[in-house]
């Protein structure tokens, strides 16, 4: 049925006039022309959209780095004072106490105030925490650490007064008196005191620990029963 009705209806185009023939053909070719047109300006209104949306992301990008070029050298100054902040911070915080270390800090302040040092006793470390850290430009975890001493003394209120200023601005590395307890010997004038302090340090992968110096102590003579032969 279809076959013959497209039949009859190329035999009716055919019977038509020549001209109404050629107007038929260009109104098919308008047609046709327009709806190809039609669809290929939407692929070009979805290409071109696309392109736009990217130029635009690209141009938000290109306003972002040319504000940092502007401020780049607020920038620049602006990490050169962290990384000045973060050295001075680190100045403070030694790379490792041991206990001599920890003694002769003891032993040091106790002799240039004057004080009469009677004894030392030490804790055991203990692990604070880690945090990330920059040192010497090169990104590292630190493992914060706690180290602490007791030490009993004789000393007067002036030297107790002394005693703090030593540890709070006179001590480079960071020190805090965990406790102080003053008891009054009135067979001596003076004032003993039991000061429990604190100190701090830390360490990471390839920190170097460097000790405190310490003098020579004599361990004795050779031999202590003139046994050498002269």
């Amino acid at each position: 049925m279809n076959n013959l009705n497209f039949k009859d209806l190329v035999a009716k185009v055919k019977g038509l006039p020549t001209r109404t023939k050629n107007i038929i053909l260009l109104i098919i070719g308008i047609f046709i022309f327009i709806l190809t047109y039609t669809m290929g300006f939407q692929k070009i209104q979805e290409k071109t959209a696309a392109v736009q949306a990217e130029v635009d992301s690209q141009a938000s990008y290109v306003s972002i780095l040319k504000d940092y070029h502007n401020n780049l050298q607020t920038y620049e100054n602006g990490i050169a004072a962290d990384k000045d902040s973060i050295n001075l911070n680190l100045s403070h915080l030694p790379r490792g106490i041991k206990t001599e270390d920890f003694l002769m800090y003891i032993k040091t302040m106790n002799e240039k105030l004057g004080c009469s040092l009677e004894s030392v006793s030490f804790e055991d470390d203990s692990y604070i925490g880690e945090f990330a850290c920059v040192v010497d430009d090169k990104n590292v975890t630190a493992q914060s650490m706690h180290s602490g001493a007791k030490f009993t003394n004789y000393l007067t209120y002036a030297q107790v007064k002394n005693l703090l200023k030593y540890v709070y601005e006179e001590t480079p590395e960071l020190t805090f008196v965990d406790s102080v307890s003053l008891t009054y010997d009135s067979e001596i004038a003076l004032l003993q005191g039991d000061i429990a302090l604190s100190k701090f340090y830390i360490t990471y992968e390839e920190s170097q620990y460097v000790p405190v110096p310490v003098p020579d102590v004599s361990l004795g003579v050779g031999d202590p029963f003139g046994t050498v032969s002269k």
